[in-house]
């Protein structure tokens, strides 16, 4: 997941490295009401600007971790490893394919809430 605001710089050129990777990922603006426990989540790691990933525990490893913030292609690069190159993955089912993501599909899925696989 990848959470962002409207006005963020950063988040685009995330967002960009990671479709251009083909990793497959969700968008969240946390600036929407719907989107208040996320922002409280962010908030209660640490965070304070945007772009933060918030990675599901199925693909962590020592190289993944579990979130991080800002855009970071070296971390995009080992979650690329981990989501495609890995012939045994079960990564795919766990980021919803959407338009964003560059996976084809509807729009950008936008949720509320905090995800079951981040809980």
């Amino acid at each position: 997941m990848l959470v962002t605001t409207p006005t963020c710089h950063q988040c685009r050129f995330a967002a960009a490295d990671l479709r251009g990777r083909g990793i497959p990922f969700e968008v969240v603006d946390i600036t929407a009401a719907e989107h208040t426990a996320v922002a409280e989540q962010v908030k209660a790691l640490g965070y304070r600007q945007a772009p933060v990933m918030l990675v599901p525990r199925e693909l962590r490893s020592e190289r993944v971790p579990a979130h991080w913030s800002g855009d970071r292609p070296d971390l995009h690069s080992e979650l690329q490893k981990a989501v495609i190159d890995d012939p045994f993955s079960r990564s795919r089912d766990h980021f919803p394919a959407t338009a964003d993501s560059g996976a084809g599909g509807p729009a950008p899925t936008i949720h509320g809430g905090t995800p079951a696989w981040h809980r």
